[in-house]
């Protein structure tokens, strides 16, 4: 994990204000897991950013494709009594908790961000396969010690997910092995949703589990039920919409994405989304006011190849919305 240089007096005015106000204990610091490759574990509902033109980051993202954004507590105060707790990975959170202290976010107008390298690097070579074997024996007896607490439960889960069916075999030709590996995911995630329904990032995960195992319906259900409980969760509306998308009800899907703007979500991926879903439900004078704002919104904030993405959409829903135009008259 590495800071970069520029962010040193960041740090350094985000302790003072925090001694200042005697109120903060710890903060949540922005992170960012580097890969040359988008992550696996991305597909799984995670999300993947690729570096941005304007990204303030270049130099410490140039040798990399992109990067899964994250937040991890990383910045708190000495003599509170805090500790890390559990393996794979280790959890502060619960104890800054207990110990009536004070989290926050870093300052909006005060970022920083840990650059975290080698994550996904090794994957498939020997030393990579003798880290995660371990890593699912610490897993597993983690879960053992504690099996109420929901970190160590999701990693575990999410082992199994990473090791389970893969989606374009199916899973009626996956071996055994993935078929149980898929089944204890599962299991796993139903019943920290039970616990937990908070918990809204298992959403992704346990959705896409019903959805490779032919389940869609219980994938409908869970993704429903995550817009309830966390609205502000932007992948549960994505994944619902690509999931009535692709099962012909472009009507339902392009529902599912107008509440996700409701809801005040200001995203690049919904918005996009949301002009794509107009335009295929015949209302491309209303996918070019969406996308025009999107372009607004984001240009210059997000990667490049994603704007040219919004400016193709534009461009086709510009074309029908004129031809339409002209055959009324």
């Amino acid at each position: 994990e590495v800071i970069a240089h520029r962010d040193h007096e960041t740090i350094q005015n985000a302790i003072s204000q925090a001694v200042k106000d005697k109120t903060t204990t710890a903060f949540s610091v922005q992170h960012r897991d580097y890969g040359k490759t988008p992550l696996r574990s991305a597909f799984a509902g995670e999300e993947w950013r690729t570096i941005a033109r304007d990204d303030p980051y270049k130099e410490q993202a140039k040798d990399f494709a992109g990067y899964k954004p994250d937040a991890h507590i990383r910045l708190f105060k000495n003599h509170q009594g805090y500790a890390y707790e559990y393996c794979v990975h280790e959890d502060i959170y619960l104890s800054i908790m207990r110990n009536k202290g004070v989290l926050k976010d870093v300052p909006k107008d005060a970022p920083f961000v840990i650059h975290h390298y080698g994550f996904g690097e090794q994957r498939g070579d020997k030393q990579g396969f003798q880290k995660t074997e371990t890593y699912l024996k610490l897993l597993k007896k983690q879960v053992r010690t504690t099996p109420t607490h929901p970190q160590p439960v999701f990693t575990l889960a999410s082992y199994y997910f990473d090791h389970g069916v893969d989606e374009l075999q199916g899973f009626d030709k996956a071996s055994l092995e993935q078929k149980k590996n898929d089944l204890k995911a599962t299991i796993l995630l139903e019943r920290l949703a039970k616990l937990y329904p908070k918990f809204e990032k298992l959403y992704p995960y346990l959705g896409k589990l019903y959805m490779r195992n032919n389940r869609a319906k219980d994938a409908e259900r869970v993704y429903l039920y995550s817009i309830k409980v966390a609205p502000q969760f932007k992948d549960s509306y994505l994944h619902l919409a690509s999931l009535y998308f692709n099962q012909g009800q472009k009507e339902l899907a392009l529902k599912v994405m107008l509440k996700a703007t409701e809801n005040k979500i200001l995203d690049v991926e919904v918005y996009l989304t949301l002009g794509f879903l107009l335009l295929k439900n015949d209302r491309p004078a209303d996918a070019v006011k969406i996308l025009e704002h999107s372009l607004k919104l984001f240009d210059g904030k997000v990667a490049e190849d994603v704007i040219q993405q919004i400016t193709m959409n534009l461009s086709e829903a510009r074309s029908i919305a004129q031809s339409l135009a002209s055959t009324k008259r």
